[in-house]
């Protein structure tokens, strides 16, 4: 009759799958005694962040204590601290000398002054470590980063979920995952300068002395091309510099250099024309060039005179009155009038508007 579950702080008494039990002679876990347990003073532990209403992540929380002891399961932690000991996150726990992972103690590494930087990378006082994943062999390996200053190592920001750029006091690190092989790779970016070292866009990022492009495999190489005291990213695609536009390192040869400017994600325009992904329209007025506000999946423009499908000019029922149509459905526009164009985008050599 003295029987009771025993759960995370914070979650229910019947919660699921708890796997811990007590009475007043001993604690159990998975249905067996846990021999060295003290039921009156055991406890489960917890964590600042966990998702206590997922009872997933709660479960899956086994450390816990008694006034003698640390355990994970059915484990006891002999070297934990039971005063300093606490839970960082899923991952890692503490005490005031060691660093375990699930349990495990992580030999060298001081639990004093660990700290957990992102999701592959920690440090300690002494030292800046991280976890390199091979997906081939479905397992992870820590690493010492060989020279980094763990006082001053930081995320300095990620061009991608595949490219993330570090720093300390002396050294740029880019963290690259290569899916060819699918292996995590940190690697040293030699001769950049970290005081002024920035990230412009996806393609391109610079110190004081270099603009470096992110080329095949993501390896960042100088270009000298470019004249660095007037060089620009606008945004992802697009950069210019005193001498021209380019959209990902290719230079827009018609772009007028004096009126670019960048209006969405891959659009452009200047005073002659307006560009997507790079390429120029025909025939089309940039003072009136705009995307079709509502659902538009299907990137659906229009200037004064004409309609766009991407880069395709579409041909209206000639009773359309272009300027004032507006999307109202993913292939569908509507005037002023009331007269509606269903936009065909099965051919796009011969996309026409029907009138309904």
């Amino acid at each position: 009759a003295s029987f009771e579950t025993i759960t995370s702080p914070g979650v229910s008494k019947n919660a699921p799958f708890t796997y811990y039990g007590k009475d007043k002679d001993h604690v159990y876990y998975y249905g067996k005694v846990l021999p060295e347990a003290d039921p009156e003073t055991f406890e489960r532990l917890s964590f600042e962040g966990l998702e206590l209403d997922y009872p997933a992540k709660a479960r899956s929380v086994n450390y816990s204590k008694d006034e003698n002891h640390v355990f994970f399961g059915r484990e006891i932690l002999k070297e934990a601290d039971l005063e300093t000991f606490h839970i960082l996150d899923m991952e890692y726990s503490v005490d005031t000398n060691n660093v375990y992972r699930y349990g495990e103690k992580v030999e060298d590494w001081d639990g004093g002054s660990f700290e957990i930087i992102d999701d592959k990378f920690m440090r300690d006082a002494n030292h800046v470590y991280y976890q390199e994943y091979s997906a081939q062999e479905d397992e992870s390996d820590f690493k010492t980063v060989e020279g980094a200053d763990p006082k001053t190592f930081e995320l300095l920001g990620e061009i991608s979920e595949d490219t993330v750029f570090y720093r300390d006091l002396n050294h740029v690190y880019f963290f690259n995952f290569i899916s060819y092989d699918r292996v995590d790779t940190l690697m040293p970016f030699e001769g950049v300068d970290p005081a002024t070292f920035e990230i412009l866009n996806t393609d391109y990022i610079r110190d004081k002395d270099h603009i470096y492009e992110l080329g095949y495999k993501n390896n960042p190489e100088p270009v000298e091309d470019f004249d660095l005291g007037t060089f620009e990213a606008l945004n992802n695609y697009y950069v210019r510099d005193k001498n021209g536009v380019y959209f990902r390192g290719e230079q827009i040869e018609s772009a007028d250099l004096g009126t670019f400017e960048v209006i969405g994600d891959g659009l452009a325009k200047d005073q002659f024309t307006v560009y997507r992904y790079g390429y120029s329209y025909v025939d089309i007025d940039p003072a009136t060039f705009q995307k079709l506000e509502g659902e538009n999946p299907n990137c659906i423009y229009k200037d004064k005179n004409h309609l766009y499908f991407d880069e395709v000019m579409l041909i209206p029922s000639s009773t359309l009155d272009v300027a004032t149509a507006e999307l109202i459905d993913a292939t569908v526009v509507q005037d002023a009038n009331g007269i509606k164009c269903t936009i065909n985008t099965d051919d796009l050599d011969l996309t026409v508007c029907i009138q309904n």
